[in-house]
């Protein structure tokens, strides 16, 4: 047999059910059976079912995996989101009113990408999950962020510093509940993500033989962060004396004070690009620099990277 022509019946313009049948295993020829043949003939033509235009691309392709697996999962009872759940928390997430850091350090956390132990081990990158902190038991994200007694220390702080008290949370959903459950506003969210990367900064400091951070300090700078994200336009105050004003609209404001030498000129003409960089990959679609020295923004001017972003920045000395 060399055609699909010859298991197809031309008269009735349908399959040839036995010989399919004695020619295939019974998976296979159920599925060749159930494919539907044209009754008028005519010329055979690609089209890809998952789009209405029948047109294949790589997104639809994407898609119909994604969902597939979806399914696949849902009858075995492994998870209970759909991609719709999934496109909700990621919308939370970038939405958090957070520094961008932060942001993406939850962005590690939700997939289960960071490397605690107990993932480094799974990994055969090393050889014991031991929690290197507390010794206690092996360490995987929930311990290290919520139940380590170098956590512990953490939340005790942030009782006191920034008046959240964490929740009972489950063992393998709280990563999204924090995001997703009723249980917390958007500031309670801010907060407690806040918290579990300045949690997770001092386990890396002691892991890699650095110093550990203070529970109270850190939890008071996050206070001011926060405090500073949280601030409206409106009520941002005009310094005495110095004229600095907040910008109009949606446009956001990089300041800078004079360097004293050219080392520091460079070094602050870096900073100002950092920060007009930040500011567009944030969703500002107009930056503003402010600055009492001219030699730092003559050269931004002419620097090919900074160009890329020129029709959107103002300078301003």
């Amino acid at each position: 047999m060399n055609t699909v022509s010859e298991l197809i019946d031309v008269e009735s313009g349908t399959w040839k059910i036995d010989i399919v049948r004695n020619n295939f295993i019974s998976p296979v020829a159920e599925a060749i059976l159930n494919i539907p043949l044209r009754r008028m003939g005519g010329d055979d033509s690609w089209a890809w079912s998952a789009e209405k235009a029948g047109i294949y691309t790589v997104k639809s392709a994407y898609r119909t995996l994604i969902i597939r697996n979806e399914h696949l999962a849902l009858e075995e009872g492994l998870v209970i989101e759909s991609s719709e759940t999934n496109k909700q928390m990621w919308t939370k997430l970038w939405k958090l009113n957070v520094v961008p850091k932060v942001r993406v350090f939850w962005w590690h956390v939700l997939p289960g990408i960071l490397p605690v132990k107990s993932t480094l081990k799974y990994r055969h990158i090393a050889s014991l999950a031991r929690c290197k902190v507390c010794l206690s038991t092996d360490e995987d994200m929930y311990h290290a962020l919520i139940q380590c007694t170098h956590a512990k220390r953490f939340w005790v702080e942030a009782r006191e510093w920034l008046g959240i008290n964490l929740p009972e949370l489950h063992g393998l959903t709280w990563s999204r509940d924090i995001l997703c459950d009723s249980r917390f506003d958007v500031s309670d969210q801010a907060k407690i993500i806040a918290v579990m990367w300045a949690i997770w900064t001092s386990r890396n400091n002691i892991t890699h033989d650095k110093v550990s951070m203070e529970p109270m300090q850190s939890l008071k700078l996050i206070r001011d962060a926060l405090a500073v994200l949280e601030l409206p336009t409106k009520h941002a105050c005009i310094l005495p004396g110095h004229g600095w004003r907040p910008p109009d609209g949606e446009v956001i404001k990089v300041n800078t004070d004079a360097g004293i030498s050219m080392l520091e000129h460079r070094a602050e003409a870096s900073d100002v690009r950092e920060g007009v960089v930040v500011a567009l990959l944030r969703g500002f679609a107009r930056v503003q620099i402010e600055t009492d020295c001219l030699d730092v923004v003559k050269p931004l001017k002419f620097t090919p990277d900074f160009a890329l972003y020129d029709s959107a920045v103002t300078l301003r000395y």
